[in-house]
Parts: structure tokens; C-alpha cells; sequence
């Protein structure tokens, strides 16, 4: 239990600069985008789950911090601790999988650490705690969670600049990101077409846009916008989303998307002859949605190139 103890104290001090972090409006200790779309899809705040840990893993070392005898019941008290720490992740962790389609790095590390800790406390300790873990993970795999997909507000959540007139040929919504060059040739071409109304998605945090008469949503949410990508089974942009009659079609990769805005600038294709797509894996995987090859488009997870970012999109600071 001392060596629990101790683990206990450095998982606190990891956590405690992450909040160090957060306050000073930097952005959190995370080695992927996974930790920011999970954080848009949560409603409590990062800074709140992270004191949550903070207080958990003190209370941990602070429970063993004279403590010699395992068999006392502070001991007994952090059996339990641990126990209750693993089942909150077994509910996080389900939580990544199911709902936001990808994980975030930091709270793995967590995870490490509250396991590490189990492992430490005894091989008993380990076989209670991976069967809570794995209880409340597949109770938590076996819901259904249809929300997403029923929810008219998903696409307009991550709209950060519209353009609208009267009478479009076709409503677009361009998924983006403000370090890919094959983004900036679909925009250029877009913002152009005096047919469309067009939303633009990006998929990172930006403050502006180099397109005329769009009216900004500063609010909106990129994480949400890279949820919806990953729902779709989508894992290169640019992405055209295309309004129809029934629901939504898809076009991906640069030279889809430029071929298909001319297509509407030059032909005036009406919308509603579009090919519906549904957002669901058999129709995502169908011909109608050839994969986008590697110079056509840019990793949804990765940068596409190195900053500056490119010219009218800055990214926020």
C-alpha cells in the first residue's frame, strides 16, 4: 500500500498541471485531437473532471499517508476508492468508444494510473477491479444510443460561417481545416459559386474566414464537426455534405468536391437529383462514396501542412 500511496502522489501532481494548464487558458496536456472532441461532447467542463481526479487521488494518498498496517480500515477504505475510480472509467471509456468514436490520450493516461494503482494494492485487488471494469463497460456497450443521428441541431452545431440566398440551387456544408492545402482549393472554388447557399464546418478552431457576406458563429463547435465526420466512418477531408429532399449526400476528396461546385455553377443540378446517402455504415460503404485517394485529400486526425495556417483562415488563439 506504500507504493500506492506514492503512485497516488504522482498521478496528483500530473493532474494538478493539467489544471495549472487549463487556467491559464492553454490548451490541455493531450497527444491527439481525440481530447477535443470528447471534450465538446461532454457538458461537464475539462477543468471540473480533471479537480474531480485531482481530489480522487488525494484523498488516496492522504487515506495511506501514515498508514502501516494493510488491514486497517482506511486500507479497506482505499480498496473501495479504487474499485469505485475504475467503474467511472469503465463508464468513460465506453464513453469514448460508442458516443464520441474516438479517445482521448490524457484520460488514458488516468486510466493507466487508477489501474496501475489496483495492480499495486494486490493481485486480489486486480481480478475485483478488472471485473467491475469490465461490468460496467459492457453494461455500458449494451445501451443504444440513437441520439446523434435523430438530432436536427448535429450538422449546425459546427457551423462557423454561412452564406445564404434566395432561391440556391443546392444547400452545401464544407467539413474543413485551416491547415489543409486541399481544403483551400475546394473554398476557393466555393466561395465563388453565386448559386449555392454554403455553411463551412472546420474542423479545428479558427476566428475568420476570407469569404464575403458570411455571417460568423463564433460559438460554434469543431469537435462536433469532427464527431459527425467520425460517425459517418469519414476520416479525410474536404467533406461537401449536400442538403436534399430526403436527408444528405456526400462528396469527398478535392477534385470530387471542385468538379461537383462547377457541376452546379455551370449546370444548375437541382439538389433533390442528387443520390441520397444516409449516415449509416452500409450506405457510407457504398459505390456512391468511392474512397477518396491520399493527394486528394487531408488526414481528419493530422495536419495536413505545417503553419502558417493558410491565407483568409486564421486559427484562433
Amino acid at each position: 500500500m506504500q507504493r500506492v500511496k506514492w503512485a497516488a502522489l504522482l498521478a496528483s501532481l500530473m493532474v494538478a498541471a493539467q489544471i495549472i494548464i487549463l487556467l491559464l487558458g492553454q490548451e490541455g496536456l493531450c497527444l491527439s485531437q481525440g481530447c477535443q472532441v470528447v471534450d465538446q461532447l461532454t457538458k461537464v467542463p475539462p477543468l471540473w473532471f480533471n479537480f474531480t481526479g485531482l481530489f480522487f487521488f488525494q484523498a488516496v494518498f492522504w487515506c495511506l499517508f501514515r498508514i502501516n498496517d494493510e488491514g486497517a480500515n482506511r486500507a479497506q477504505l482505499v480498496r473501495l476508492l479504487l474499485l469505485a475510480g475504475l467503474a467511472a472509467e469503465g463508464v468513460l471509456v465506453g464513453f469514448q468508444q460508442i458516443i464520441a468514436g474516438t479517445f482521448c490520450t490524457y484520460c488514458l493516461i488516468v486510466l493507466g494510473f487508477i489501474t496501475l494503482l489496483n495492480v499495486l494494492a494486490g493481485i486480489k485487488q486486480l481480478l475485483t477491479s478488472f471485473f467491475v471494469f469490465g461490468v460496467v463497460l459492457l453494461a455500458f456497450s449494451s445501451l443504444e444510443y440513437n441520439s446523434s443521428h435523430k438530432n436536427p441541431n448535429a450538422i449546425r452545431d459546427g457551423v462557423f460561417a454561412s452564406r445564404i440566398i434566395a432561391s440556391p440551387t443546392a444547400t452545401v456544408y464544407l467539413f474543413f481545416s485551416s491547415t489543409c492545402s486541399h481544403c483551400q482549393r475546394v473554398l476557393k472554388t466555393m466561395r465563388n459559386n453565386a448559386v449555392i447557399s454554403m455553411h463551412f464546418n472546420p474542423i479545428d478552431t479558427i476566428s475568420s474566414l476570407a469569404v464575403p457576406e458570411v455571417i460568423l458563429n463564433p460559438r460554434y463547435s469543431a469537435g462536433a464537426n469532427k464527431a459527425l465526420l467520425t460517425t459517418l466512418g469519414i476520416e479525410e477531408i474536404p467533406v461537401l455534405l449536400i442538403r436534399t429532399t430526403n436527408g444528405f449526400s456526400i462528396v469527398k476528396g478535392e477534385s470530387a468536391c471542385i468538379a461537383f461546385l462547377d457541376s452546379l455553377a455551370t449546370h444548375g443540378r437541382k439538389s433533390e437529383n442528387l443520390p441520397n446517402i444516409h449516415s449509416s455504415a452500409t450506405s457510407i460503404n457504398n459505390p456512391l462514396l468511392p474512397p477518396a485517394e491520399n493527394q486528394e485529400g487531408c488526414s481528419v486526425d493530422t495536419s495536413c501542412d505545417s503553419p502558417p495556417s493558410l491565407p483568409g483562415i486564421n486559427p484562433s488563439r
